[in-house]
């Protein structure tokens, strides 16, 4: 019933067949199937391309629509985007398999959508991003960036390259009588516009839990907001589902952005919330001991970002130049293992307008 329905809805794109290997068995080796599963096996593949095959397992075996959203991913792709997860500040592991805090879920959404997945080091002596990097991520870290680091990914952003950050909650340690130079936050304030506070977000009545909604009680229609989603952008254009994150901290955008940049502030907090500044008391003493100062920020607090640069580097042959892209998310709980499972399309709606997939956004199922 379901690929009738695909084929009733694209009649002049999709066919399919349904066929025995038992009374075909070269139909195997025609479709360079190895082994067919028992339940049954799926097929998806374009005329001329390389197929990917879907077996069918369990007690009711049966096709998932992510599943074979996912095999259409891979044959109609041209390439396979290489996403490179940066390490050596103290970032998350994106294969660790924690419930909590892990990230191999995202991984698996990843590799299921063609991506290909690596990690990188910056070597003191030669920082660089790799040659083939389409989409560098900071997944997590809770140390600042060394000035060689923001040095190697400046120039990488200035080829066009595009970066995206999700932030711990974390802040650099103010040591008595002692100068703390930060690096990463001032980088991304001077280069692009992006401001991340100092502060973690909270709400008046869940603390450190923060719910994104779609719709508000008060303050819709005022912005170009829906809810805690910005209503135009690719990422959260049309996007409908209630996220649920555990701690954030504010990013929003500077109001005169620098010399040719554009950006919007794609998510944010719901209206009952502030920007708690006094880290060292909630560390300490928990959330459930702050109290919100006249000089804090209160309301719905921008919590995510997307600014694009124009570079130097042209695109193709018509002269268009490239543009560097970027997203700051003030969580990675929207990207662990625990947060993922309500946030997985939002996350890949980012990795897909980064790597400039945007046909991706539409096709996902929910």
């Amino acid at each position: 019933a379901f690929l009738e329905r695909c084929r009733r809805y694209a009649p002049d794109y999709f066919h399919y067949e349904i066929v025995d290997p038992e009374r075909d068995p070269l139909i195997l080796k025609r479709l360079n199937i190895p082994r067919a599963s028992p339940s049954g096996t799926v097929v998806v593949r374009t005329e001329d391309g390389k197929p990917r095959v879907i077996p069918l397992t369990g007690v009711n075996p049966r096709l998932e629509e992510r599943d074979f959203t996912n095999a259409l991913i891979a044959v109609l792709r041209d390439a396979s985007p290489k996403v490179y997860f940066l390490t050596g500040h103290g970032e998350k592991d994106i294969t660790d398999q924690d419930p909590e805090q892990g990230g191999h879920i995202l991984q698996g959404l990843l590799l299921g959508e063609s991506y290909q997945v690596e990690q990188t080091q910056f070597s003191p002596d030669r920082p660089v991003v790799p040659a083939d990097c389409d989409l560098l991520v900071v997944y997590g870290q809770n140390r600042d960036f060394r000035p060689y680091d923001v040095t190697a990914i400046q120039e990488y952003l200035d080829r066009g390259g595009r970066l995206l950050i999700f932030l711990d909650i974390w802040a650099v340690q103010r040591v008595p009588n002692v100068r703390t130079v930060e690096v990463l936050r001032p980088w991304l304030e001077e280069q692009f516009g992006i401001v991340i506070g100092e502060d973690i977000v909270l709400s008046r009545s869940t603390g450190v839990e923060l719910t994104l909604k779609p719709t508000f009680s008060v303050e819709d229609g005022e912005s170009a907001y829906r809810g805690s989603y910005h209503d135009s952008h690719p990422i959260t254009r049309g996007y409908t589902e209630i996220l649920k994150l555990r701690g954030a901290r504010t990013v929003s955008l500077q109001e005169k952005m620098p010399a040719g940049v554009l950006g919007e502030e794609l998510l944010r907090s719901t209206p009952d919330c502030w920007a708690e500044t006094d880290l060292t008391s909630v560390i300490q003493r928990g959330w459930q001991s702050a109290r919100m100062d006249a000089n804090e920020k209160q309301g719905s607090l921008p919590i995510a970002v997307a600014v694009v640069k124009k570079t130097e580097r042209m695109a193709d042959d018509s002269g268009t130049p490239r543009e560097s892209r970027i997203v700051v998310v003030g969580s990675r709980d929207i990207a662990t293992n625990r947060g993922i499972l309500s946030s997985g399309n939002l996350v890949m709606n980012m990795f897909a307008w980064l790597t400039e997939s945007e046909e991706l956004i539409g096709i996902r199922a929910t």
